[in-house]
């Protein structure tokens, strides 16, 4: 680990002298990195840990940790430089090094660091709050994100919402998360799409009773997320009207959703607005743990069912977010005469994806719901004209 040191140190121009005396420092500061993760294991043992027992993600959630060890391990070997290379400043700006101007840049910047060989991962802390990536060099308070399980079955969703939402001429960024590193597909199309990407670990409902429930809480990593607000979008979603507007319609309780189809006591967490605290994370996830079992009406085994019953006591279906920012199809068979092209946000949910349909299955749909799959189509045609030769051929065929 000393060599290791030494070559990256060097590498930005430091002397072997000083090397020698901090050295020893960031060695004991990668020796408490390891007892704080292992620290945070035995907590998650009786938490967090319990809610990351599918063994379907067991591999990507392993990569996740692999992921932020190094994360741990760079930071720490950053903060120790950051010490020197202050004490240094004077002799390192005469030098007039590149490369040193840029480590004291880098080390300035409050921007958080990507994982190497690409600037679109971030790298994510075990613990705490995620810091998000800042934009033209200035940090963005107001981020789009979605959730992405791992391997490419939902690429084609991710080309469409997040096209439509640049369509839409949204002025905020999109944040992908992921359980697993990504597939050199989702890299190609995060960087012609401009969207970036954070490691998020599993969490799983500990009473689960279907496998196709596993990963069911790792949507609630989005209320880690450091900015003054959060707009998730579900990846079956599809953005027909510039959204941005949620961005500032009040929050009594720092969270809102609208309403699902039919169900006045539940919201639909496929659309939600958040402002995101370490306190609520840790508040909703200890609630989740400590809650035996979700009872009816509330219960469905996921994310949408923990949601609504613990903001059951704060939101109501009278100060809910307007049905337009989260349509689900079904309301084409409930509402007379409705309107899709007027919706801001539609919501492919249910089991048939616009993507993935046999035959049988795309007459059924365009009978039911035509409006809803018309909307996602045209959107998925949008995207592979307006990226033609800017994205690789094989994403747009």
């Amino acid at each position: 680990m000393r060599a290791v040191l030494r070559c990256k140190v060097q590498g930005r121009g430091l002397t072997a002298g000083p090397l020698q005396l901090w050295a020893p420092k960031v060695i004991r500061a990668m020796d408490l990195a390891d007892e704080e993760h292992s620290d945070l294991e035995a907590e998650q043992s009786g938490s967090l840990r319990s809610l990351t027992r599918s063994p379907h993600q067991s591999e990507g959630l392993g990569r996740w940790k692999a992921a932020a060890g190094g994360a741990l391990a760079l930071l720490a070997l950053t903060a120790f430089a950051a010490v020197h290379l202050r004490q240094a400043r004077p002799a390192i700006l005469e030098q007039r090094s590149r490369d040193s101007v840029q480590l004291a840049d880098a080390i300035d910047s409050p921007c958080p660091t990507s994982v190497p060989g690409t600037h679109r991962l971030l790298e994510a802390p075990l613990s705490g709050m995620i810091p998000l990536p800042c934009i033209d060099g200035k940090q963005s308070d107001f981020w789009y994100a979605t959730l992405m399980m791992s391997g490419n079955a939902y690429l084609p969703a991710v080309k469409v919402m997040a096209s439509s939402l640049k369509a839409s001429r949204s002025r905020s960024k999109l944040l992908v998360m992921l359980v697993a590193l990504p597939t050199p597909e989702l890299e190609a199309l995060a960087e012609c799409l401009d969207f970036y990407m954070v490691i998020v670990p599993v969490l799983s409902n500990p009473r689960l009773t279907k496998a196709s429930w596993a990963g069911t809480y790792t949507k609630l990593s989005a209320f880690r997320l450091k900015a003054k607000r959060i707009v998730y979008l579900d990846l079956d979603t599809v953005v027909l009207r510039n959204p941005d507007e949620l961005f500032s319609v009040a929050l009594d309780f720092g969270f809102n959703a609208a309403p699902d189809v039919g169900k006045d006591w539940q919201l639909n967490s496929g659309v939600f607005v958040v402002e995101p605290t370490e306190f609520l994370y840790r508040d909703l996830v200890s609630f989740a743990m400590a809650t035996p079992i979700i009872p009816e009406p509330w219960y469905d085994g996921g994310d949408q069912g923990l949601l609504s019953y613990y903001f059951r006591n704060k939101w109501s279906k009278a100060t809910a977010l307007p049905e337009r920012f989260d349509t689900l199809k079904y309301a084409e068979g409930i509402q007379k005469n409705i309107d899709i092209d007027s919706k801001v946000i539609v919501h492919l949910c249910g089991l048939r994806k616009p993507w993935d349909l046999t035959e049988k299955d795309r007459m059924q749909v365009t009978e039911q719901w035509p409006q809803s799959y018309a909307a996602w189509w045209r959107a998925e045609a949008d995207f592979k004209q307006r990226y033609a030769g800017k994205c690789p051929r094989q994403l747009v065929q």
